[in-house]
This record gives structure tokens, C-alpha cells and sequence, in this order.
């Protein structure tokens, strides 16, 4: 009976980690994935597409003018060239450090379907 409860201990603690795919957010992982980096700023309801660079997935705006390297896109959506709304939580740059995107995590990611 005990190793039966730490089962539905250890289910439950593995699906709070996630946000339901009902809320638009596909399994998107609620927590902070680049917690060693200083928080920068919150950039709410941006607008791009899905773009493979170097075998990763970042995401850039439609605009061209940034690209932003997430740790947390859910697999569902590394598709290149899928078009999606998202909210992302930049994170700092150390000096010199040169990345495909500007590092942070996705608070909010929704596929713009046509």
C-alpha cells in the first residue's frame, strides 16, 4: 500500500509542474528554467514565428528586430515556422557571451492559427 501512495505522490508533484493544454498554454512549464541568470524584463503579448537555427528552436519576432532563446518551448510547438503569440521573461547576458537569441523563459505561448 505505501509504494502505491508514493505513486500518486510523485504523479501529482509531476503534473504541477505543468500548465494544462486547456489554458492555451500546451504543457507550458511554469517555473523559472534559467533560475542562475538575473530576471530583466517581462515582454508581454509578442508577435513571430518558430525558427530552427543551429538544431534549437527560438523564437523570432515578426518585427526581425529580436530573437529570444527559451528553455522552456513545450515540443509541440518546435516546428519550424509555426506563427504564435507568447509572452517571454528575458534573462541577463553575461559580458562577452554571444547566444542565437536573448536567453529567457516563455510565461505565455499560443499558436496563431489563420
Amino acid at each position: 500500500m505505501e509504494k502505491y501512495s508514493y505513486l500518486i505522490l510523485l504523479f501529482l508533484f509531476w503534473n504541477s509542474c505543468t500548465i494544462p493544454g486547456k489554458s492555451g498554454h500546451d504543457g507550458l512549464s511554469a517555473g523559472d528554467c534559467m533560475s542562475e541568470r538575473k530576471n530583466m524584463t517581462l515582454i508581454p503579448n509578442l508577435k513571430g514565428k518558430i525558427v530552427s537555427i543551429a538544431d534549437q528552436f527560438i523564437l523570432a519576432v515578426d518585427s526581425g528586430e529580436s530573437r529570444y532563446f527559451v528553455c522552456n518551448l513545450p515540443d509541440t510547438y518546435k516546428k519550424n515556422g509555426t506563427k504564435v503569440r507568447f509572452s517571454v521573461q528575458t534573462k541577463e547576458i553575461s559580458p562577452n557571451e554571444r547566444l542565437i537569441g536573448t536567453p529567457g523563459y516563455l510565461t505565455q505561448i499560443q499558436e496563431i492559427v489563420k
